[in-house]
């Protein structure tokens, strides 16, 4: 059964499921459903056409998923979860080098073999082990700027490590707690550091001359 949108003028033409309510609201919540549900269908066939390999290791709560409608059930059996804030289905860190079975391999080999990992999801593992990595004197490629603002308020190194996916944001030139202590850094995915930037960017911090590039410019 076919219908038309809401508005009289739209040549737009709903397909709406057996059984659904025809007031408006009903209906309307099925357009909405619908619109989306295909938009990320297309956003996640886009994003398969390209696919590499994702096996870079992860630094954060697990790995961010594109995932089809009819794949979630599978998803999930592997341990994926959903995060309903995101809209997006992630799998735990500790469930990425679980063995499938013999023929395919690891959750990770899963889900490359079926183009899903999008990149890493999360909260930063923040331990010895991955703040050492991370360390500026450390011997990694990164891509390193400076955001300024003004001299009443500090300045932040950001550190962008390509090749792990990984944001790094130190406050420097006296950033301090309210008890005098030193900020610490802040660890974000490479898409939510590029967020983080664009805020800082909105509240009026500018870009300077880029200062090291790490072992090359990425």
């Amino acid at each position: 059964m076919t219908m038309h949108g809401l508005r009289g003028t739209t040549k737009s033409i709903w397909l709406v499921p057996f059984g659904t309510p025809l007031s408006n609201k009903g209906l309307q919540t099925t357009i909405i459903k619908t619109e989306l549900l295909t938009m990320k269908t297309k956003e996640v066939a886009t994003f398969r056409q390209t696919y590499k390999n994702y096996d870079k290791q992860c630094h954060f709560e697990g790995l961010k998923l594109a995932v089809m409608y009819d794949e979630k059930d599978t998803v999930k059996q592997y341990g994926a979860k959903w995060d309903n804030d995101a809209k997006i289905w992630w799998m735990p860190v500790d469930r990425i080098t679980q063995d499938v079975h013999a023929s395919v391999g690891t959750v990770r080999d899963w889900l490359n073999d079926h183009k899903m990992i999008v990149g890493q999801y999360g909260k930063f593992n923040e331990n010895d082990y991955t703040l050492n990595l991370f360390h500026s004197g450390n011997n990694h490629e990164y891509t390193e700027y400076v955001l300024q603002k003004s001299e009443k308020d500090f300045d932040f190194t950001v550190q962008f490590f390509y090749n792990q996916d990984v944001a790094k944001f130190i406050p420097t030139g006296g950033a301090m707690t309210g008890d005098g202590l030193l900020l610490d850094p802040e660890y974000y995915t490479i898409e939510d550091g590029r967020k983080r930037w664009d805020v800082l960017i909105g509240v009026g911090y500018e870009r300077k001359a880029l200062t090291n590039t790490g072992d090359m410019l990425q």
